[in-house]
């Protein structure tokens, strides 16, 4: 039976041809952060959409933080990376990024680098809380294809269904970061730095996780505490 407290949103944007739904079970702590944008059209980015779960510990200061700022301050990075691009390429168009020879992958990569760091930064200065954090951005490219990038911190997690001709593809996009396991153990022995240095990594869309506008694809991203 489902729990009569959930708290459920839908949205859906149908030149995209994508939708989303998110249900979240209230407790007293009220710790948790989800958080949903179908275009980034206030910063210039109706291209991007993005979606993340922030599970905050200790409080909630930590996640309403990330969920206020990090996509934001993330895609204006990304914004700044590919001007610096374009004014530094002769063969790039300045009027017209589309045209510019810029690699997206690096240029998001570089930007999340940045934008992590830059918002535990933020939140250290401010509080002693904590969360996770694991976000999707999802490019939409002018002919009809998507590209998906996951990026996490701790134990929240990204799963990745498709639907195909060939049958149902699952894909984990993203890996805890749990002392427990030997993974993480070796980047904490090996760094021998305070726990707060944050272990943030990112799952770049390769062509497995790029949807070509050709095929009949159905893509499912579920994202869970």
């Amino acid at each position: 039976m489902a729990n009569p407290n959930t708290r459920t949103t839908n949205g859906m944007r149908e030149d995209f041809f994508l939708k989303y739904s998110t249900a979240n079970i209230p407790n007293s702590k009220d710790e948790d952060r989800i958080y949903c944008n179908l275009s980034h059209i206030e910063i210039s980015h109706p291209d991007i959409s993005s979606f993340a779960i922030f599970d905050g510990h200790g409080g909630s200061v930590a996640a309403e933080i990330l969920h206020k700022y990090l996509h934001n301050v993330l895609l204006k990075k990304y914004s700044e990376i590919i001007k610096e691009s374009v004014s530094a390429s002769p063969e790039c168009s300045r009027t017209d990024e589309s045209k510019a020879l810029i690699d997206f992958d690096h240029v998001i990569c570089e930007a999340i680098k940045h934008t992590y760091k830059k918002v535990d930064s933020e939140i250290r200065r401010v509080s002693d809380h904590g969360s996770t954090a694991v976000s999707i951005f999802i490019k939409h490219n002018e002919n009809g294809s998507k590209r998906v990038y996951c990026c996490w911190v701790g134990d929240s997690r990204c799963v990745m269904y498709q639907s195909t001709e060939i049958g149902n593809l699952s894909t984990h996009m993203s890996e805890d970061h749990k002392p427990t396991l030997r993974r993480e153990k070796e980047r904490i022995k090996r760094r021998l730095t305070p726990w707060r240095k944050i272990p943030f990594e990112v799952h770049r869309g390769s062509d497995s996780f790029e949807v070509d506008a050709q095929e009949e694809v159905r893509c499912f991203v579920w994202l869970y505490m």
